[in-house]
């Protein structure tokens, strides 16, 4: 009797297990172009971009090795099937994409032959989860499913499928592999200053390359009030145009604890001792004088810091007074050198005691030979006027 009250406790925790496992999320109709890119292999596909997830709600891994996961449309034996040692751990995630080459995935991500099934339609079909044994685990059935996002199921462990784009916290068409629902990260992080109106000649050539240009002098500043380095990777920054014309931070772009990174239009920027990025030429379509928005947006698309402002400055940067979070100002009314942009440091440069002076001024040298004191044997009226210095100072002090 012992033995036979532990096999139905068994078959009843399997049975629990099993039924943990829930379809989270169906995307049948990607949207068009580049934001349809649903498994980040480079092409949109209207088929391979399809994908559907599920969700382990439970507190116990579930081996789904044989499962198989498809639509209506199709027999059962053209459904795809997991391989051998498939274990969703609790709480995790498991994507089936229609075909291509999925990249940048933490979840484990499968492919079907091309097409789910034959292909998701938009006006709706039922979607099976059936264990190996052929019993029904989790189906989703609607009409129709929703347009150019997924449906989702909210939150992850509930019984509530909407579209996704109505609760995800970033305004995202679909999530595959991870949570719709994501906080907003607290970082220090800030856009510290913007120039969007070089000053015309010499003084303009923000990036110091020996050029002024109106589109690749203009600057994004951005600071880190916080004491730990930020990993910039996959982090957008631009204006208010479309977010697929920001700059896109690469792979290993970092800012550190209390410093600077900036961001030019273009140009060959020279002389920086911090990280320095340059855009195509342009800050999205080229930062306007009437003003716009310049946004900050993390890899996962949560806004972290915007700046908006109209108009700008002219011929000179709005910078945050101070840099960790004050307000945003023409720079020149706050520079204490009165500069009119300073990228990659402070634009507070408190005045060093340097022990050093102004020892002897020459203005008006004797007439003759006796006023010849640059000692070239000619007595000249300005090229002997003269200035001396003198370090009273233990130290050298470069005058670079």
């Amino acid at each position: 009797m012992a033995h036979l009250l532990s096999l139905v406790l068994l078959l009843g925790f399997a049975s629990l297990a099993e039924a943990t496992v829930v379809i989270s999320e169906v995307l049948a109709d990607p949207p068009t172009g580049e934001a349809g890119d649903a498994n980040q292999d480079g092409v949109r596909d209207t088929y391979e971009d399809e994908f559907i997830e599920l969700y382990n709600t439970g507190s116990e891994p579930v081996d789904i090795s044989g499962w198989r996961l498809g639509d209506s449309g199709k027999s059962l034996d053209s459904f795809f099937q997991f391989p051998a040692n498939t274990i969703m751990e609790p709480g995790s995630y498991a994507v089936l994409f229609g075909g291509g080459t999925p990249t940048g995935f933490t979840a484990p991500v499968y492919t079907d032959d091309g097409r789910i099934g034959n292909g998701l339609t938009g006006k709706g079909e039922d979607i099976h989860l059936i264990d190996d044994i052929g019993d029904t685990i989790a189906v989703i059935e609607h009409t129709p499913w929703p347009s150019k996002q997924s449906l989702v199921r909210h939150p992850p462990d509930g019984d509530e499928l909407v579209p996704h784009k109505t609760v995800s916290t970033i305004k995202a068409l679909f999530s595959p592999g991870h949570t719709h629902i994501i906080p907003k990260p607290d970082y220090p992080l800030f856009i510290s200053e913007v120039l969007a109106d070089p000053p015309t000649g010499e003084a303009g050539d923000a990036n110091r390359d020996g050029v002024r240009d109106t589109y690749e002098d203009e600057f994004i500043e951005l600071y880190n009030a916080g004491s730990e380095p930020i990993s910039l990777a996959g982090w957008r920054l631009g204006d208010s145009t479309s977010l697929k014309n920001h700059f896109q931070f690469p792979a290993d772009a970092v800012i550190e604890p209390g410093s600077y990174v900036v961001l030019f239009g273009g140009g060959n920027p020279s002389g920086f001792s911090v990280p320095v990025y340059i855009d195509d030429g342009k800050i999205g379509n080229g930062l306007t004088g009437s003003g716009e928005d310049i946004r900050l947006i993390d890899d996962i698309g949560h806004e972290i810091d915007v700046i908006s402002h109209t108009p700008w400055p002219g011929k000179q940067s709005l910078v945050r007074n101070p840099s960790d979070g004050g307000p945003l100002v023409p720079h020149k009314t706050v520079s204490t050198i009165k500069a009119l942009f300073s990228p990659g440091h402070t634009h507070i440069i408190p005045k060093p005691d340097y022990p050093l002076f102004i020892s002897e001024v020459l203005a008006d040298p004797p007439t003759g030979a006796a006023g010849d004191a640059n000692r070239d044997g000619r007595r000249d009226g300005y090229e002997d006027d003269f200035i001396e210095l003198y370090n009273a100072g233990s130290e050298p002090i470069s005058l670079a």
